[in-house]
């Protein structure tokens, strides 16, 4: 994936991969660095949305402007002054600010914008090695820039023709977490509130969380099915991942 987040699935891939059904139509409302999508096979169609501004904007430039992007990002210097200079100068350009979000967050330690880490690989050189697979992933796909309730009714896909070829997979923020992305903030209220559209909508989907209490109530009020898929671990603490799923 060209974008390194915190909390991406590309570890956990494998045992994720396993419970994914057959399925024409992919949805993602919470694409964040898109793990699953860039490492599944590929879908027929294939509807992406992130409420997240620079995300949004990133993969529309990746999408549009791939050659530009790579340019203007491989020009960039990978330095502690630049880093700090971006931290405090937003840009006004897609482009450039597609190349300071990605530059912010691949370069800083676990992802999270606000110190540059340092590090024995090299992480410019494999976002630009991978541009131009995410191009090619991004190629005839739509990408939306919406909250996940609209972005799904907008799809209008709720017909007997595509019953069963649908999958909608969703990241969302964790609950009793930090959430440092550009979005509003997400509780247990907001997770319910998911749940309970996407049981009304009436097609598979499996959403990625924490095994906690408030989630497992979640999980049991609306009778879908838990499975734990391994661990994340970070400084001083160890969590549960599971998922969640309605088949």
């Amino acid at each position: 994936m060209v974008l390194q987040r915190h909390g991406n699935k590309k570890v956990l891939f494998k045992k994720i991969e396993r419970y994914i059904p057959e399925h024409e139509i992919y949805i993602e409302p919470f694409f964040g660095a898109g793990s699953v999508f860039f490492l599944k096979e590929r879908a027929k169609y294939n509807f992406l949305n992130d409420l997240d501004n620079e995300v949004f904007n990133l993969f529309q430039v990746i999408k549009n402007k791939p050659v530009q992007f790579k340019n203007l990002f491989r020009m960039v210097p990978k330095h502690k002054q630049q880093f700090k200079y971006w931290k405090e100068h937003p840009e006004k350009i897609d482009t450039w600010q597609a190349v300071r979000f990605i530059y912010l967050t691949n370069f800083s330690f676990m992802a999270t914008r606000h110190t540059m880490r340092t590090s024995v690989g090299n992480p410019k050189f494999l976002t630009l090695m991978r541009i131009k697979e995410t191009f090619d992933a991004l190629m005839d796909t739509t990408f939306d820039n919406l909250p996940y309730e609209k972005f799904i009714k907008n799809l209008s896909l709720e017909n007997k023709k595509n019953k069963n070829k649908i999958f909608i997979y969703c990241d969302p923020p964790y609950i009793n977490t930090i959430n440092p992305y550009n979005t509003p903030k997400w509780g247990e209220q907001d997770l319910k509130k998911l749940v309970e559209f996407l049981v009304g909508y009436g097609e598979r989907f499996m959403i990625s969380e924490f095994n906690s209490p408030e989630v497992l109530k979640i999980a049991e009020e609306y009778k879908l099915k838990i499975q734990v898929i391994g661990e994340r671990r970070n400084i001083g603490n160890r969590r549960t991942e599971i998922i969640i799923k309605n088949y």
